[in-house]
């Protein structure tokens, strides 16, 4: 019987072992098919794999391939084209020097920002000299790398780091945030948004009428790939596309892709994996051609016009010229008025400094009207079936080409950025005065009321002063001395009737069975009827924060401190002493003096408390 029982234990011992090599094979082959752009197949083979597993983390982790097959067959309707002219192999150590980007940027290893050491690739930020935004990552308490931002406020102070926004955070990290040379976009790795698998590149735009970077976008094919793709960048003067993978690299390497730039690309439908793979590979003078996947320029039905499209796009690019010669004109200017000395000089050059910003306003309007006429007829012909090659549509040359219409390129190595501390504007670690019941209550760190109508809840009172122990957790408690021999403790601090009697059940249920809402009004105890005939009437004292300005602009540190400490409105008002900026209202006068207090502090000038009048 003994025997019996030993055999039919190696028997399912054995059973499960097949079962289980099975599995991981299936998961193996799932990932081959992946590798070659078969996604509908790799479906296939996961969700036979699937059903037959079943230990939730394996089934998770099998969910979560399948999810990335289908991620990569959505894909392959919007695939690009683009045209490499170099490619080489770095180690993962060195590659971010060689990518064509300013000298001494790139800031290597832990700083001032970036805290933490990366387990994969280096930890770094690019900080190109006198840029006012820097955007990087860092691990946060949860082990997840996140994209953070700082602006610098004056010379030497830079904000807080701040996360971007909800869409630009997700449950895996992101890696190397690089800014488009405009500042309207901002392109990242992760392996945490909707991808097919290791790092994807993605890009965010930026909502200038918001100020709020947009749903991040998959770059697609060939950018993102089932490999690890971790840096997508464009050179500062907008010649070239970097892509670094390491889809094709040896081990502890990854490959610098150097692409043309395209401001329009083209997406095609491409489904045909050996097509795609092709694609991947990324090679040189054969990415960009023609696949025959879509119509081109020689097979546009009768009655399309396409040379309107050329010229549009010739005009386009010349007033990129012009825009970058004109910039660079204007530097030169203000370099030599910041050196002149003598009044009738520097008005002088004030003139040619006016004359050349206007011509750059026009130069920029003059392109974005050409590209809404562009987008326009590209629409028409979509509505017609027709996909254009911008680069087929364009008659001319390509500048910067040499031989055989290549593009010439040569690896570089930059040097590294020297030691980079900055300082940030910490904010204060303040006292918690929301209300919350804790394994161990709180007294509150300072027992005064703040201005405007508060509620309390009172939990009791006593001949003599009250311990933690007393508390049973409910935080932040207030004690009042009003005579002596006699403490009276309160917790909470409520702005509405209504918020304090949604709380005050859960402050009986510690066991303060007799507890009652009391209310205040600018630290006076009033009755709690008297608090709500206030709140019905709207009869409260609210504050603002004043800024007087004698150039009638908004001081660009005011700003950006206002923008980082509330989202209060900013209201422009103007009288016989100048303009006024007003941020309000705040509900209380401690809110408002503590904006003004940062601001003045930063050197802003003409910064008043106000009382604003009751209703």
């Amino acid at each position: 019987m003994q025997r019996l029982k030993i055999v039919i234990f190696f028997a399912l011992m054995s059973v499960a072992t097949d079962v289980f090599a099975q599995q991981a094979g299936n998961v193996a082959e799932a990932e081959r098919l992946m590798g070659q752009y078969r996604f509908e197949e790799a479906v296939v083979v996961l969700e036979n794999a699937l059903s037959n597993e079943t230990d939730s983390l394996a089934r998770i982790s099998i969910e979560e391939k399948i999810l990335s097959c289908k991620n990569g067959a959505a894909l392959t309707g919007f695939v690009s084209t683009p045209e490499v002219i170099a490619k080489k192999d770095f180690h993962i150590s060195e590659f971010l020097l060689y990518l064509p980007l300013q000298d001494e940027s790139w800031r290597i290893g832990s700083n001032g920002l970036v805290h933490a050491q990366r387990d994969d690739f280096p930890s770094a930020l690019y900080y190109p000299h006198e840029e006012w935004d820097i955007f990087f990552t860092d691990k946060d308490e949860n082990g997840i790398w996140n994209i953070y931002s700082t602006e610098r406020i004056n010379d030497t102070l830079w904000s807080y780091p701040h996360l971007l926004n909800e869409a630009m955070t997700s449950l895996g990290n992101e890696l190397y945030p690089m800014l488009s040379p405009d500042g309207k976009n901002l392109y990242f790795a992760s392996d945490g948004l909707y991808g097919v698998g290791g790092y994807d590149l993605y890009v965010s735009r930026l909502d200038e009428q918001t100020g709020e970077w947009g749903t991040p976008e998959n770059l697609g094919f060939p950018y993102s790939s089932p490999a690890n793709d971790i840096l997508f960048a464009v050179s500062s003067d907008e010649k070239y596309y970097m892509l670094v993978s390491d889809r094709e690299a040896p081990k502890d390497s990854v490959t610098v892709f150097i692409l043309t730039y395209e401001p329009l690309p083209i997406k095609k439908n491409i489904s045909d994996p050996a097509l795609l793979s092709a694609l991947a590979s990324l090679e040189i003078s054969t990415a960009g051609q023609d696949d025959g996947s879509a119509e081109d320029i020689e097979s546009i039905p009768p009655g399309i016009d396409t040379d309107e499209y050329s010229e549009i796009l010739k005009t386009i690019r010349a007033l990129k010229d012009s825009i970058a010669i004109q910039a660079m004109n204007l530097n030169g200017l203000r370099s030599v008025y910041a050196e002149l000395s003598v009044d009738t000089e520097r008005k002088s050059m004030e003139g040619e400094i006016a004359a050349a910003e206007t011509a750059m306003e026009r130069y920029t309007d003059s392109l974005d009207k050409e590209n809404r006429t562009l987008q326009k007829i590209e629409m028409d012909f979509l509505m017609n079936g027709v996909i254009i090659d911008p680069d087929k549509a364009f008659k001319g040359d390509k500048a910067g080409q040499g031989e055989n219409g290549r593009e010439k390129f040569v690896f570089t190595k930059h040097r590294p950025g020297g030691e980079f501390e900055i300082m940030v504007n910490k904010p204060e670690k303040k006292f918690d005065y929301s209300f919350r019941i804790l394994p161990t209550g709180q007294f509150a760190e300072d027992n005064r009321l703040p201005d405007g109508l508060v509620y309390q809840i009172q939990i009791f009172a006593s001949s003599s002063p009250a311990g933690v122990k007393h508390l049973k957790g409910l935080s932040p408690v207030f004690e009042r001395n009003p005579s002596a021999g006699k403490y009276i403790y309160s917790v909470g601090l409520f702005r509405s009737y209504g918020d304090a009697l949604s709380n005050l059940n859960k402050v009986k249920s510690v066991g303060f069975k007799s507890a009652f809402i009391t209310a205040f009004l600018n630290g006076n105890k009033i009755s709690a009827a008297k608090g709500r005939e206030i709140e019905r009437s709207g009869n409260l004292t609210e504050y603002s924060v004043s800024i007087l300005s004698s150039t009638g602009t908004l001081d660009e540190t005011a700003s950006a401190i206002i923008r980082n400490k509330t989202a209060k409105d900013i209201l422009r008002t103007s009288d016989e002493n100048g303009t006024k900026y007003i941020v309000g209202p705040f509900k209380s006068r401690d809110e408002a003096e503590s904006l003004a207090g940062e601001l003045i502090a930063a050197g802003v000038e003409g910064v008043s408390v106000d009382e604003q009048s009751d209703k």
